[in-house]
């Protein structure tokens, strides 16, 4: 028996559109409560004429969603699959969620093109002083034209901004053709049977508003207008197949939008002290690309922390981030500003810092901590350095004198990972060597100041305490959590419980690691992006949105390929910290080191600055290009006495 294609074909169709509901996304109350008297419209449709099941979705879905913005995601997520909107907002659903067009509103307005369009015009009123019972009227307004004059509002083919293509319905340009056709058969059914001059629109329009609806068991009045649909349209038209939105557009159209996405702005440059993070800028470099956000951005590789700030205070690059300690250095050694905050979780901008200990370790306190051996995040730091010394000195661990502050804490503790410790930018003497005897990695890497030490950061140090590297760890409130339970991959990190270890505090009590409230060191500000502080607040704010833009796609560790505040298997918070769950401005008025430290934290770094015997703001005698730069000026003076 032979069978027909086209039967086939009509099974395939219809099996496809059948298996699957019909989800319109929609993003107010009144628009959702249309939506819903549509469905139930389509329900008493069906049961009264059985055909019309065909066409019509057999599962019509109305999905809530908090803007259109959300609803673009959740039809690229295959959440929803419908949503009809305006030439502006159908670009950026075209170009960042990869949807499609498959329908246009058509409406009366005789256009110049033969695509369903609109003009674009500027209302006014029309004089200063207007009843507003009259604003209703056409006479009240008037049109302003793009050469200054006005014209009546009925003028709007010689008194206008430009054509605007109209109104489209999209959906996933990655759906099954077929479920397209169902949708615009859907869509073609609707509109006659509940369009204009529609067999049913009597009990219901799809191309106008009201001000309830039977559905609605609360019978709320609803004001809104162009619900779903525009109130002007009068019928709907299909969009080939062939049609992309850039080819449904005017090619004018796309050309204004381009350019009003241009920046000013070349590029942003991000400086880094490691190859890893260079490799993760990388990667954030393609996905920020993918997303087009502008400007782009370029990743530099300084080597470590000073060099970055040179960097930048020469002009050589843009951006850094930072922990407090660095933004102390950063700020008052070369004049860098603040501008973004990590935020981890409590919108603070801050964070705890604390003492962890393994539970099974009872004999150890703040108080008898001669002998132990420590890890540090590193030297210099907010949470590993500057709060803890200030606690050995405060509780009389030791009396520092004037450039003893090393000797001190190498006899305080038996062996040490503090890296950067023997850094002779920050230790000019570059002893004792037990300060990094503690530390993990062979080689050059050794208590190197960044992630090619292996105990380096705040997850580093709480590893150097994991793998009996010490006895006490200096970290983040936040770090013992996110490393054990099953929230760190790394394998030194499986199988850790956090309710092995616990939290010394100030007045002697050990707690559990979630009562870091009531038990830490201190308080540290959040690390933060810094930049030159040459920079105008308009350069401030085009860095800011893209960053901004940037963690709207790739803030979530789960999701997509990229992730912002993770740092894959082998290493932690690269570029930012693992914990943080967002960026968040830092307003104008805290953007200098000063304000932005606060009082009680800078009196905490100066005070350990009298012991180090490494002044903050004449340090730069330490660094290659001065150093360089007097190599030369020297040479030069000897070949003129030659």
């Amino acid at each position: 028996m032979k069978i027909s294609k086209g039967i086939v074909v009509i099974v395939l169709f219809y099996a496809a559109f059948a298996d699957r509901p019909t989800r319109w996304c929609v993003s107010s109350n009144a628009e959702e409560m249309k939506c819903n008297q549509l469905k139930a419209e389509l329900q008493k449709a069906v049961e009264s004429n059985k055909t019309l099941a065909t066409v019509l979705p057999a599962d019509f879905q109305c999905i809530d969603a908090d803007d259109v913005f959300s609803c673009m995601e959740l039809i690229e997520s295959d959440q929803a699959d419908l949503i009809n909107l305006d030439s502006g907002l159908g670009y950026f659903a075209g170009r960042q969620h990869n949807m499609m067009p498959i329908m246009a509103e058509k409406y009366d307005t005789v256009t110049t093109t033969d695509k369903p369009s609109l003009y674009s015009v500027a209302v006014m009123a029309a004089g200063t002083k207007i009843n507003l019972n009259t604003l209703t009227q056409n006479s009240s307004y008037q049109l302003l034209c793009p050469d200054g004059k006005t014209a009546a509002v009925t003028d709007y083919a010689t008194c206008n901004w430009g054509q605007v293509t109209s109104n489209v319905i999209l959906t996933s340009a990655v759906r099954d053709p077929y479920i397209v056709k169902g949708y615009k058969n859907f869509l073609f059914a609707a509109q006659q049977l509940f369009g204009r001059g529609g067999r049913l629109s009597s009990s219901f329009q799809i191309f106008n508003y009201e001000s309830s609806y039977p559905v609605d068991v609360f019978k709320r009045v609803f004001t809104r207008k162009n619900l779903m649909f525009s109130d002007t349209t009068q019928s709907l038209i299909d969009i080939t197949e062939t049609e992309t939105y850039y080819s449904w557009v005017a090619d004018d159209f796309n050309d204004m939008l381009t350019e009003m996405n241009n920046c000013p702005s070349e590029v942003i440059r991000w400086c880094l002290i490691s190859m890893a993070e260079k490799l993760k800028c990388e990667d954030m470099i393609m996905a920020f690309k993918a997303k087009e956000l502008q400007p782009e951005m370029d990743c530099l590789y300084g080597g470590n922390t000073t060099a970055c700030l040179e960097m930048i205070w020469r002009g050589d690059a843009d951006l850094i981030s930072l922990d407090a300690g660095d933004v102390y250095i950063a700020g008052r050694r070369y004049g860098l500003i603040p501008i973004a905050s990590e935020d981890y979780g409590d919108m603070s901008m801050k964070f705890k810092a604390v003492a962890a200990i393994k539970k099974t370790d009872q004999q150890t306190t703040l108080f008898n901590l001669k002998g132990r051996r420590s890890c540090h995040p590193g030297i210099g730091r907010g949470d590993g350095w500057v709060i803890p010394l200030n606690i050995f000195i405060e509780t009389k661990q030791f009396s520092p004198k004037d450039c003893t502050i090393f000797r001190n804490i190498g006899e305080l503790f038996s062996r040490s990972c503090i890296p950067g410790s023997l850094d002779t930018e920050y230790n000019p003497g570059g002893r004792p060597i037990n300060l990094c005897e503690g530390c993990k990695t062979n080689g050059y890497g050794k208590c190197q100041r960044k992630n090619n030490e292996m105990y380096y950061g705040t997850s580093g140090a709480f590893r150097c305490l994991v793998q009996n590297g010490g006895d006490i760890a200096f970290v983040r409130h936040l770090t013992v959590r996110d490393n054990t339970d099953g929230h760190n991959r790394a394998t030194w990190a499986r199988n850790r419980r956090s309710d092995d270890y616990e939290l010394l505090c100030k007045d002697g009590r050990r707690l559990n690691v979630d009562r870091f409230n009531e038990c830490h060191l201190g308080e540290v500000p959040a690390d933060a992006i810094v930049t030159s502080a040459a920079k105008t607040s308009k350069q401030i704010d085009i860095i800011w949105n893209v960053l901004n833009y940037g963690q709207q796609y790739f803030s979530s560790d789960i999701d997509g390929d990229f992730h912002m505040f993770d740092s894959g298997f082998w290493y932690s918070n690269l570029i930012f910290n693992d914990a943080a769950v967002r960026l968040m401005k830092i307003s104008p008025d805290r953007q200098n080191y000063k304000d932005w430290l606060g009082k009680t934290f800078l009196v905490q770094v100066e005070n350990l600055h009298r012991y180090t015997c490494v002044n903050p703001d004449s340090a730069g005698f330490l660094r290659p290009s001065f150093v360089a730069s007097l190599l030369v000026v020297l040479v030069s003076m000897l070949l003129k006495h030659l």
